[in-house]
């Protein structure tokens, strides 16, 4: 399990912080109330991983949640996940996220 690390996007350009995908879940803050939160997947492997936002149940209001898709990231290839509302969070306060595999696989957050 690793915390991912948010940046702030600037017009200027920002350097993202890069987290190791874990046997998981890795968790990331959502955006609550201000800039929405977003999860760029690198694949740096050979093989396609399938990365999961784990539903958290129901929201704020009891009402179940939709059905959240898996996002395939091809081999050598990049997706970004989000925007990472608060209603996904789990009772911890984070998003959790679960890739297929680990290998050469990275997360990057940022808020834009």
């Amino acid at each position: 399990m690793a915390n991912l690390t948010t940046v702030q996007a600037k017009l200027a350009g920002t350097v993202l912080t890069s987290t190791a995908a874990t046997a998981g879940p890795d968790k990331v803050k959502p955006g609550d109330g201000g800039a929405p939160v977003y999860v760029l997947v690198d694949n740096a492997g050979a093989s396609a991983v399938t990365v999961t936002i784990a539903d958290p149940g129901k929201t704020k209001y009891q009402q179940q949640n939709p059905s959240i898709p898996s996002v395939s990231v091809p081999a050598g290839g990049k997706a970004v996940l989000g925007p990472i509302q608060s209603d996904l969070k789990q009772s911890d306060g984070y998003v959790n996220l679960t890739a297929s595999s680990t290998t050469s696989v990275s997360f990057y957050a940022f808020r834009g």
